[in-house]
């Protein structure tokens, strides 16, 4: 406490008396804003844990139904679109990401389905062609063997008859 010298002692154990009643309530306003300031401590970091929370979960929740995806081929599934905004906003995007996947998917099983059918239909012209082109060969002696008959031939009704076979043979 301050004391002030004065010749009066009365002056002096007032002083003293006085000193030591601020001493006390200055201790006790230390302490409070002690107690105070700690949990103003507490709070924030119970606040902070909190929003790391609201935040880390729907992210752990994400990456866990994504690995559940990966592991399973990636089947008509979505994500959940729950938590803060950015973190549904994440999912949402993710969710339509997947589903264009999907289409491309689809879209890829559709092509290769056509693919196919174009190259059994081409096989198959490949074998019409190349019968075609046997039956033409086989034709091609008739109709000349035909041609020599009707140079020698000077019956009617054979000449008519060798006339509808190289008729028919040339269609």
């Amino acid at each position: 406490g301050y004391k002030f010298r004065s010749g009066n002692v009365g002056f002096e154990v007032l002083s003293v008396a006085l000193a030591s009643e601020v001493d006390i309530p200055l201790a006790a306003l230390r302490r409070d804003l002690e107690i105070a300031f700690g949990l103003l401590g507490l709070v924030i970091l119970a606040v902070a844990v909190y929003l790391t929370q609201l935040l880390s979960r729907p992210l752990a929740e994400i990456d866990r139904q994504v690995q559940d995806m990966a592991r399973s081929g990636m089947e008509a599934r979505r994500i959940t679109e729950s938590g803060t905004a950015e973190t549904a906003s994440l999912a949402r995007s993710f969710n339509d990401f997947i589903a264009q996947i999907q289409k491309a998917r689809e879209n890829e099983g559709r092509l290769l389905q056509q693919l196919a059918l174009r190259e059994k239909m081409a096989g198959l012209g490949t074998l019409a062609g190349g019968v075609a082109h046997e039956f033409n060969n086989a034709l091609g002696g008739i109709v000349s063997n035909v041609e020599s008959a009707l140079h020698e031939v000077t019956a009617p009704s054979v000449r008519e008859d060798l006339e509808l076979v190289r008729k028919v043979a040339l269609r």
